[in-house]
């Protein structure tokens, strides 16, 4: 897959090979953002598109061995691409073998999550909970966990966190009959705030 994009005289353009996302600029490679690295990609807005990276275990350096180490990035993917649709659902006013407009930041989004793995649960899951309801980030998820990483699975958005990453667990009263369940991480200001009925 190609993505190309235009920089006043310059073209920036985007492949993936192998298990990675190699930016080109004049025939050359810029540099490569390996997606094993990947953490979660979302779509944040209709054009724009977010991957989160894995924090990097810590070598017991303390904080400032360490050095700097990007969390986040976001492309501005404009456009649309046609989409193959194969065969018709039932139901559907559409002949078999029609081709679909689909925003192009939908393509990239679904080809980073194909190529990073992110839709698949790697690990032998201990423990599964549906429907969960979370207050930060807001929404429902279903929860799954592993013995290295929880992954929070929702409509719009995925979460892979790895254990290692969590500084912090709080259950705070809310009410007589909820609690908040809060988990804290080392890196930032990032917060989960489940809410949870008390039994």
């Amino acid at each position: 897959m190609r993505l190309s994009t235009f920089f006043s005289s310059t073209i920036l353009t985007l492949i993936f090979p192998g298990q990675d996302l190699a930016f080109i600029v004049q025939e050359k490679v810029a540099f490569e953002l390996p997606l094993r690295h990947v953490a979660n990609s979302n779509i944040a807005g209709r054009t724009e598109v977010s991957l989160e990276f894995l924090n990097s275990p810590s070598s017991g350096k303390g904080p400032k061995g360490l050095g700097d180490e990007m969390v986040e990035i976001r492309f501005h993917v404009p456009g649309t691409q046609k989409s193959r649709v194969i065969g018709s659902d039932n139901g559907s006013q559409k002949s078999d073998d029609e081709e679909d407009d689909v925003s192009a930041a939908q393509v990239f989004h679904d080809t980073i999550k194909e190529k990073a793995e992110l839709g698949q649960v790697s690990g032998d899951l201990i423990l599964s909970f549906e429907e969960i309801l979370v207050l930060t980030p807001r929404g429902r998820y279903d929860m799954d966990m592993s013995y290295d990483f929880l992954r929070l699975r929702g409509k719009t958005y995925d979460y892979k966190i790895i254990y290692s990453s969590i500084s912090k667990l709080f259950l705070l009263p809310k009410d007589d009959q909820r609690v908040l369940f809060i988990v804290s991480f080392s890196h930032g200001l990032h917060l989960i705030t489940i809410s949870l009925m008390k039994t």
